[in-house]
């Protein structure tokens, strides 16, 4: 489940602008050449920032990477729906500035992480059932994503932006609670990180803990099933014992 969310989010977050950047500069009041202009300007710097990933994955970790990536681009989202509601002639360029520092913050974070995490912590015996199902996610997401932008865009304007914020700060918490540093963690050693090895020796520990008791259960019932026996054997064999003469001449003394 994990892996699902951390590729949809990767769609998601990729497409609000790579896909549709035009347009949104279009809405900022970015028109013709200058658009265009502005979007060739963006992709460079966004393949440039895909670099930096190459050194910082081991330095920092997955984990921070990631948080801090959605920490920057829900700061960008959020500033450009307001950039965009307010309508000044700051605007076109505040945009541009802000969709920049979001295709930066997505080139080194949410962009190479989610194809790097997956197959880290897959198990052995499901890793390429695993990363081609994390794979199909993400791009039948891409579709969606890039289908229902344009939609969104005519409908709701500005406020897709701060949407899309949103969802990185939920990303944020998820991130932060749920997945683990993988960082300098040998593939073998993957099961440790998540916990697996404890987990399999609690089960061990119940197991044995439950043959135990079921061993001593059946011993004492063994042991409480001989006492029955024995009991009863002695009770045969006790003789029948004779009434007293004071109780033969209460009861009738002819009587035997």
């Amino acid at each position: 489940m994990p892996l699902v969310y951390l590729k949809v989010q990767q769609s998601h977050f990729r497409f609000e602008f790579l896909s549709k950047l035009t347009s949104s500069l279009s809405e900022a009041g970015w028109i013709g050449r200058e658009a265009i202009l502005m979007t060739g300007i963006n992709s460079l710097i966004y393949v440039l920032s895909t670099l930096p990933p190459w050194i910082l994955v081991d330095h920092w970790g997955r984990r921070a990477i990631l948080l801090s990536g959605a920490v920057i681009m829900a700061i960008s989202l959020g500033a450009t729906g307001w950039w965009m509601y307010i309508d000044v002639p700051k605007t076109p360029k505040a945009v541009v500035i802000c969709v920049i520092i979001y295709n930066a913050a997505f080139g080194y974070s949410w962009g190479p992480i989610p194809w790097l995490y997956p197959p880290e912590i897959m198990p052995l015996t499901f890793r390429a059932k695993g990363v081609s199902l994390s794979t199909s996610t993400n791009w039948a997401f891409n579709f969606l994503v890039g289908e229902a932008t344009p939609m969104l865009q005519e409908y709701i304007g500005w406020r897709l932006y701060p949407m899309h914020g949103f969802f990185c700060i939920c990303s944020f918490i998820l991130v932060y609670f749920l997945y683990p540093e993988t960082k300098g963690v040998p593939l073998e050693e993957m099961d440790v990180v998540f916990g697996e090895d404890a987990r399999e020796e609690a089960e061990d520990n119940a197991s044995t803990l439950n043959e135990v008791i079921t061993e001593r259960t059946s011993l004492l019932s063994d042991r409480s099933d001989a006492s029955h026996q024995a009991i009863n054997t002695v009770s045969r064999r006790r003789p029948t014992s004779r009434k007293s003469w004071l109780g033969r001449v209460f009861r009738g003394g002819n009587q035997p």
